[in-house]
């Protein structure tokens, strides 16, 4: 089957650079962030995904537990692996790819997401998106988690329904 070929997400997202170190779940070690997705259907399994998000951050600077809070600029280039129909109410998929981003004080980093994502379906070419990632930084102290959700919307024209062909019968003996 053949889907919409683009679509657009807008998500909040949540950074965490402090996890990955301390190993604690804390909520006040979240960034906030706004995320633009544009994503591009490559055939039934796989979609080429780029978000472009800004945020804020609390970075970690040592191992002394040093932080700084700072501004987050990123674009990545994602591959999904997808399970999906648009009909169906629940349409996760896997991605992985490389991305690049820089905070504030002008520190910029390469990095590698791979994680999840789940898109439920609100109506018609329109979902709920939600998104979890780790990211796999080059440098100290740069891998990260995030977190994502927000609203996806299907455009581009789908290919109607295949209707069944009935054939008529043929009339009985004395053709009524």
């Amino acid at each position: 089957y053949q889907t919409e070929p683009d679509a657009l997400a807008l998500r909040a997202f949540a950074p965490n650079f402090l996890f990955p170190e301390s190993q604690e779940w804390k909520p006040g070690d979240f960034g906030i962030g706004l995320e633009a997705a544009y994503s591009r259907h490559l055939g039934s399994v796989f979609n080429l995904s780029l978000p472009l998000k800004l945020g804020t951050a609390t970075y970690l600077l040592n191992d002394q537990g040093d932080t700084k809070e700072a501004g987050y600029f990123g674009l990545d280039a994602l591959v999904e692996i997808k399970y999906s129909n648009p009909d169906q109410f629940v349409n996760p998929a896997l991605f992985f790819g490389g991305g690049y981003f820089f905070d504030q004080d002008e520190q910029s980093q390469w990095n590698f997401p791979t994680g999840l994502s789940l898109d439920f379906l609100i109506g018609a070419g329109l979902y709920l998106s939600t998104k979890a990632e780790y990211r796999f930084g080059l440098e100290d102290y740069t891998d990260n988690l995030q977190v994502g959700i927000g609203f996806k919307v299907l455009m581009g024209k789908r290919p109607p329904k295949e209707e069944p062909v009935v054939t008529p019968s043929a009339p009985d003996r004395d053709g009524d």
